[in-house]
């Protein structure tokens, strides 16, 4: 069961499944986590690279030009939806800085669970000055609010000022008119390229339903990292 769970969470961009550490033995743990944390950046990053080769090639050859409003919609689509998939992996790498638990017995200090070269006999302890943790903290809390708390609060942010129109797109998508051209105002088909992939999964009456999976997310997230000494009431959580 262990070795399937860890084989699938391959879909979840695990990045500890292909354990870099042990192919490069000296890429330490900081250097892991910020790649981790720097992927939604990449991605936005490696969308617009590809828009924007797409438009020069388009504007040197005689092929349709895209207008750049239909690209730039089309670079936040693909840009939430790749957030969505990364949203558990980076919200876990961030709580991880924050997961101190005592030895066993204990000493007198807090450790993470990770480990690092860096740090005295590859145990890290926590809110010592100098070490690695106390140092990761303030990162690691700017990228909870950036990405854990920052998400969510974006797509309810665009829900809440398109509701009309996106359950004008829901409606029209219930009813299969959306091939119509002439279906549907202009604002619900702006809203229906930028960010259908947010809400097309629900019915109209629920469309601020990727909040509760958000929130699911990061309630797995929570209840992974911070209670993992007690599985039982880890379980129950």
């Amino acid at each position: 069961m262990r070795a399937m769970f860890t084989f699938f969470s391959a879909f979840n961009f695990n990045i500890d499944i292909t354990a870099p550490e042990c192919l490069i033995p000296d890429l330490d743990y900081w250097i892991k986590w910020a790649g981790i944390m720097a992927l939604p950046i990449g991605a936005f990053a490696l969308l617009s690279l590809v828009s924007c080769a797409k438009i020069i090639r388009e504007r040197r050859s005689s092929a349709p030009r895209t207008s750049i409003g239909k690209q730039l919609s089309s670079v936040i689509a693909m840009y939430l939806m790749t957030f969505y998939y990364l949203y558990l992996a980076v919200t876990r790498r961030a709580l991880d800085i924050f997961n101190c638990n005592p030895s066993n017995p204990t000493d007198g200090y807090l450790y993470t669970e990770f480990t690092s070269t860096e740090c005295e006999g590859g145990l890290c302890k926590c809110y010592i000055t100098g070490s690695l943790q106390s140092m990761l903290v303030t990162p690691a809390a700017l990228f909870i609010a950036l990405y854990t708390v920052g998400f969510p609060l974006f797509i309810g942010f665009v829900i809440y000022t398109n509701r009309d129109s996106i359950m004008e797109d829901q409606v029209l998508r219930a009813h299969d008119l959306l091939s119509s051209a002439t279906a549907g105002s202009e604002k619900a088909h702006e809203v229906r390229k930028r960010y259908h992939k947010m809400y097309y999964h629900f019915k109209p009456q629920k469309i601020y339903w990727i909040l509760v999976i958000i929130s699911r997310k990061l309630g797995i997230a929570v209840a992974g990292l911070m209670l993992r000494q007690n599985p039982g009431f880890q379980l129950a959580v």
